[in-house]
């Protein structure tokens, strides 16, 4: 089987440089006008999406169409550099018993049972409506529910670099053993964490994962919750190393009620410092406090933010003429493509960011004193805040 036409189009446009946030909008829309299914991703795919650039209203400068004309552009040249030949089903079961091991030697803990893994159409009933893109039914929801324990991956949810890690996610739930023992925060974050270490240590590189980022932080659909447990997970292990989450992943196993969790996870929001967060342990802990490097370079990506600034179309614009004029420029050339009806609403908005400062008949960007708005510009921090709505508009309304 092929990657289907939603998984590419998922793909393109968590990797894909864009402009506007979030994401999710433009997804929609290319998703519902290039009428995208599950069906395989095929050369047909690509023209039904290429078809969209044509109904884009004709430019004149105009902030809004420019934007989205960009973002529309790049998810089409990051469709063509899709192996549509990618499967699932090809790559990750051999991934079972290196993923285990992986797992196993990182937590120095063995995994009571083996799970299989099967990549399915939909999931067993009565979890035919789940949503997520992967599940593991552990032995313990096995004997209730009735249904074979193991790992359910979704055919149709799985994308490069997305799935890889995501097989980890769910074996490293068999290894931490979550039930009955399940604690949300820490259960999901260090199963999303080791994920991303078996990711970049067998598979590839850390910055592939700003797909997983894009993606958990930037989609209502797929729970804005987990980029927050892997926030906690990541500040827990720089604040107190890798001994420390063993220590816990131990006594979650056998004695639970030596941790104090909701007071954990509450000082790691608060006050994360290992003298605060050590105090809601009562067992003995390993004093090294060592973090590998692949784990800081992890724990350094899902600690940065995606997003410093979500401004109007307006303003996005009127940052890039300032920009492309030489960082300094004459205020009428700065709001070119702006309505003047605009430009006081525009320019207040820019300077309660930060992002502007006036000298003269000139404005110039700013943005603070350590980082200029330029790099947060370019970095991609700073995004244009759109609508539903307002993307209908940037398009024809006739065909």
């Amino acid at each position: 089987m092929t990657l289907s036409e939603l998984s590419s189009l998922r793909f393109a446009t968590c990797r894909a440089v864009f402009r506007t946030y979030p994401r999710q909008v433009l997804y929609e829309f290319i998703r519902k006008n290039a009428a995208l299914s599950s069906r395989p991703y095929s050369d047909e795919t690509m023209r039904s999406i290429q078809k969209l650039t044509g109904k884009v209203h004709p430019s004149r400068g105009n902030a809004l169409r420019d934007l989205v004309s960009h973002d529309l552009n790049e998810t089409i040249d990051e469709l063509k550099s899709i192996d549509p030949t990618y499967s699932p089903e090809k790559s990750l079961p051999p991934m079972r018993d290196d993923v285990i091991a992986f797992l196993e030697g990182e937590l120095e803990c063995k995994a009571p049972v083996r799970l299989n893994l099967s990549v399915v159409e939909k999931y067993p009933h009565p979890y035919e409506r789940v949503s997520a893109h992967a599940w593991s039914l552990s032995q313990y929801e096995s004997k209730i529910i009735g249904i074979p324990m193991g790992v359910y991956m979704k055919r149709d949810g799985l994308i490069p670099i997305f799935a890889e890690w995501v097989v980890a996610h769910e074996f490293a739930h068999s290894v931490i053993v979550d039930l009955p023992n399940y604690v949300t925060w820490f259960d999901e974050g260090l199963a999303d964490f080791l994920g991303y270490v078996y990711y970049v240590r067998r598979v590839g590189k850390t910055a592939d994962l700003s797909i997983s980022v894009n993606y958990r932080t930037e989609f209502e659909s797929y729970g804005k919750w987990y980029a927050e447990y892997d926030k906690l997970i990541s500040n827990l292990l720089v604040c107190c190393g890798i001994n420390f989450i063993k220590t816990l992943v131990k006594l979650k196993q056998t004695d639970p009620d030596k941790v104090d969790w909701a007071g954990l996870v509450r000082t790691l929001q608060t006050d994360p410092t290992y003298e605060s967060l050590r105090k809601h342990v009562n067992a003995p802990v390993a004093e090294d406090r060592s973090l590998p490097p692949d784990y800081a370079s992890v724990a350094a990506l899902m600690t940065t933010p995606t997003l410093a600034y979500s401004i109007s179309p307006e303003a996005y614009t009127v940052l890039n003429n300032i920009l492309s004029d030489g960082r300094k420029t004459k205020s009428r050339r700065a709001f070119k493509g702006v309505p003047s009806s605009r430009w006081k609403i525009v320019g207040e908005e820019l300077e309660r960011h930060m992002l502007i400062y006036k000298d003269g008949s000139e404005l110039g960007i700013y943005g603070g004193m350590n980082v200029g708005a330029e790099t947060l510009l370019q970095s991609g921090l700073v995004r244009a805040q759109i609508s539903t709505s307002e993307v209908n508009k940037a398009f024809r309304t006739q065909p």
